[in-house]
């Protein structure tokens, strides 16, 4: 562990406003003197987690995790003390002093600059061949029927892995001299029955770059209908696919600005839109929507646009990162476009502009899941309401804003025709199990100045 010295650890938390550092990754409520918001290192609905701002301090009553500013982003982005030391400083643009560093310390910053290393030599490597060989042709064919341009090729660095078992493996061992240590690690090479093998073999290949622009893994697809479509790096001490979205470091700069992101579900879908003009897409990476991918966003966005597929699978993920993404305090809007059509197929018919349009009409989370929740079941039958019901409270149980569930109820109720009590109670019997602190008004409102109106209005 590097050592910085006392007065410096101290200067870096005198500019920092650790308010700004945990409400970056959480949604925090002032009350009293502490802030609240529920924790991000445990599952729970009920706020225990606070932070006292005149103390610098954090502490969880639920899992009794608790410390600085510093701990806290250590925990956060798993980094290691110097690391999270380092980022701070950084973001506070202070200057680092001379640290010592401790041999374990040394040895894993060599191992991760190794590992650094080996991914961008890939990336030159599988791009070289998609360009300037003739094993590259059929993933440039493949490329140039998704209407992707030499210069959206370039800015995304997309390559192509040979049709071959060992040329990348034995390249990189005697023409880099890379390790086989490395290799394996990287996920570029794989190792079975003493042989070494290449992982990706007849591929487009997909660079995922880190939030500093550094290649840390690849997506690699398949040009036909063989399985598995996608074949992705495994994790490795440089990457943690819960952590990362496909795109985000292009996508930063217009985030940044506009304070919105978009996310799509596939690879082509975030470089097509890209392409067209729509700067601030990005995709999940061969992974549900995590909490942890939530938490990222919050850190750049204040709104995040769903452009998911609507078959039954792109509804259930939709859902699904709704229930996430809401713990988070992200505003959501999912979008649904004409003709059923994905992202890329959408933009490359109608164009970025289209697409932007359709991306400001886009309809606000929980009016979209109770949309396709009456047309998924039989709102008519006792079976039907009970299941769109439950799905309702879930979601807004996680969601934590008592206000927005008892609007709801009211709509709900309405939309369905079924008494309002009645609703009330199943909402209550709901958050007793799921929510206990979640309050569920009693009495139904009928006066159409009451703040429930208001809100729904």
């Amino acid at each position: 562990m590097a050592r910085f010295p006392g007065d410096f650890l101290q200067k870096v938390r005198d500019n920092t406003n650790i308010l700004d550092v945990v409400g970056s990754y959480v949604s925090l409520k002032k009350k009293g003197k502490r802030y609240w918001a529920c924790c991000p290192f445990h599952q729970e609905k009920t706020p225990s987690f606070s932070v006292s701002p005149e103390d610098g301090l954090y502490y969880c009553f639920g899992c009794h995790a608790g410390g600085d500013v510093f701990s806290f982003v250590e925990k956060m982005e798993n980094l290691s003390f110097t690391e999270a030391v380092e980022r701070l400083a950084e973001a506070a643009h202070l200057e680092l002093p001379q640290a010592e560093v401790s041999p374990e310390e040394k040895r894993r910053k060599q191992f991760n600059d190794e590992l650094y290393h080996a991914m961008e030599l890939a990336v030159v490597y599988f791009h070289n061949c998609l360009r300037r060989t003739n094993m590259g042709k059929p993933g440039l064919a493949y490329f140039k029927r998704r209407h992707l341009t030499d210069e959206t090729i370039d800015r995304f660095k997309l390559g192509f892995a040979p049709d071959s078992w060992h040329k990348l493996y034995g390249d990189f061992r005697t023409i880099k001299h890379i390790s086989d240590t490395v290799l394996v690690t990287s996920g570029l090479v794989g190792h079975k029955n003493g042989r070494y093998y290449d992982t990706f073999r007849n591929r487009c290949m997909f660079p995922i770059l880190n939030l500093k622009g550094k290649p840390v893994a690849f997506g690699g697809r398949v040009m036909d209908d063989s399985k598995p479509k996608y074949l992705n790096s495994p994790e490795t001490p440089i990457f943690n696919k819960r952590q990362l979205l496909f795109a985000l470091y292009q996508a930063l700069p217009e985030i940044r600005r506009t304070r919105q992101v978009i996310m799509v579900e596939g690879y082509m879908d975030a470089i097509s839109l890209h392409a067209h003009g729509v700067t601030n897409a990005v995709a999940s990476l061969g992974t549900a929507f995590t909490i942890e991918q939530a938490r990222l966003l919050k850190r750049y966005a204040d709104e995040v646009v769903f452009s998911y597929d609507m078959d039954a699978a792109g509804q259930n993920a939709t859902r699904r990162a709704l229930e996430i993404a809401g713990t988070t305090g992200l505003k959501m809007r999912v979008l649904h476009l004409s003709e059923g059509k994905d992202p890329d197929e959408f933009v490359n018919k109608y164009g970025g502009e289209a697409y932007k349009e359709a991306v400001a009409q886009a309809i606000p989370a929980l009016d979209y899941l109770f949309k396709s929740l009456l047309e998924t079941h039989d709102r008519t039958s006792l079976e039907g309401q009970h299941l769109i019901l439950n799905d309702m409270f879930t979601v807004l149980s996680a969601r934590g804003d008592s206000f927005e569930f008892n609007t709801y109820i009211q709509k709900m109720a309405r939309v369905l025709k079924v008494d309002e009590g009645l609703v009330r109670n199943e909402a209550r019997l709901f958050a007793r199990k799921k929510n206990p602190t979640e309050y569920i008004t009693q009495r139904v409102q009928h006066h159409t100045q009451s703040l429930e109106y208001h809100k729904e209005k």
